[in-house]
């Protein structure tokens, strides 16, 4: 265990991340074969999956998008530099995080039944806005999760980056089996606030013990341990021109983010004329094929990542060529057999996982001709995640961005 909470190569972080995505997607899959036979392809499993919609594209469009856009560059550059002034810009961001994603969260509370009907249909409409200010939670522990999770990248940190989609998942699955029979689809929702709870706890004991590490190996020991969160939150150094930085390196990045929920909005308005399930069997469908994106494009992307904005503040062109030139071939190896086998055997993935309980044949068909078609996009969507990796290490943002609106 003191092996997998030590700094690690790109090597043993994409094999750890591999092995744990593979463990989530499993927990995963029996998440929403939990959930759909606990309620089928019906308007309860529309409106939960719906219910994300407004909370997924908060956090998308104003947190994740300076999270993901040059949070890790910037506090690479300055930790090689000053390690004391990259954990006070690291401390200011998250403060003026987590008062933002608490406002927006609270905002879209009350604005929600303004929104909810735009992609809605009356039969869900009250259920969906329901669910959807329960999982308005979710944007601010995510928030606080990823921005955790990225300095934890930073330091070539894995172990709690496997562990803690995992620990997501379970807590949805946990709150449909002891509490779905009182509270009915509203357990699901309320499982995922837990999971994402989960998940901010397990980041934030790594980043606890990466502290205590630290603390311990200078000369100060008691000292600095006693203080080590206190010094965090009342760190005072001058950090605006970076803070500055990574928030207009952000801005292209809410441009490209955006991108996505805009069209699953557009896409559950498409589904509410296609009949009761549709939206279902798209996010399962949807489920399944992120697999492989997840296992090989997210995973090598993600452990090459540190290392390419390492090389990227050196100037080291001839390193960073290297491992991005290897990376791209590792993904491409296992992405295009996923790609092509997925699409021969998308019906009898569906029938074997899928095809029980209140899930009927109906279902299982047209969530099978979704994955035939989605599993082409793996190799695309794969390799595209190291792509915009490559420039975001040089704190480039319009790229990626320009990407995703295409």
């Amino acid at each position: 265990m003191k092996k997998l909470l030590k700094p690690m190569g790109i090597g043993g972080g994409a094999l750890l991340l591999l092995l744990a995505n593979a463990a989530s997607y499993g927990v995963g899959f029996f998440r929403d074969i939990v959930l759909t036979q606990a309620f089928g392809a019906t308007h309860e499993t529309d409106a939960f999956y719906a219910a994300f919609l407004i909370p997924d594209f908060l956090f998308n469009l104003l947190i994740l998008a300076f999270i993901s856009g040059a949070l890790l560059p910037v506090y690479t550059k300055i930790h090689q530099e000053n390690k004391e002034r990259a954990e006070a810009l690291f401390a200011t961001f998250v403060k003026i995080l987590l008062t933002g994603s608490i406002l927006i969260a609270s905002t879209a509370f009350f604005l929600a039944p303004f929104f909810v009907p735009l992609f809605t249909t009356p039969e869900t409409e009250d259920l969906t806005l329901q669910l959807t200010r329960i999982l308005l939670l979710t944007p601010i522990l995510f928030g606080l999760s990823n921005s955790i999770g990225m300095i934890l990248l930073a330091k070539k940190r894995f172990l709690s980056l496997a562990l803690s989609p995992l620990a997501y998942n379970l807590g949805i699955i946990l709150a449909i089996i002891f509490f779905a029979e009182q509270w009915g689809i509203v357990a699901a929702a309320f499982g995922a606030v837990l999971g994402a709870g989960l998940h901010l706890l397990l980041r934030a004991g790594e980043w606890l013990y990466d502290q205590k590490t630290q603390d311990l190996s200078s000369e100060k020991e008691t000292e600095k341990t006693s203080l080590s969160i206190f010094r965090f939150w009342t760190s005072q150094n001058d950090t605006n021109p970076e803070l500055k930085e990574i928030f207009l390196l952000g801005l292209p990045r809410i441009v490209g983010l955006a991108s996505l929920p805009l069209l699953l909005f557009f896409f559950k308005g498409m589904s509410a004329d296609m009949g009761e399930g549709s939206w279902t069997a798209w996010n399962i469908a949807r489920n399944i094929q992120s697999m492989p994106v997840s296992l090989f494009g997210i995973a090598f992307a993600t452990a090459a990542y540190p290392f390419l904005a390492d090389a990227a503040a050196k100037q080291d062109f001839s390193g960073f060529s290297k491992r991005m030139n290897k990376s791209f071939i590792q993904i491409a190896l296992f992405a295009i057999p996923s790609s092509i086998g997925l699409a021969l055997i998308a019906p009898l993935v569906v029938d074997v996982f899928f095809g029980h309980g209140n899930f009927d044949t109906a279902a299982v068909e047209q969530t099978a001709t979704l994955l035939s078609v989605l599993a082409f996009a793996t190799i695309f969507e794969a390799t595209t995640h190291l792509i915009a990796r490559s420039f975001l290490a040089f704190k480039n943002t319009l790229i990626p961005a320009f990407g995703k609106v295409i």
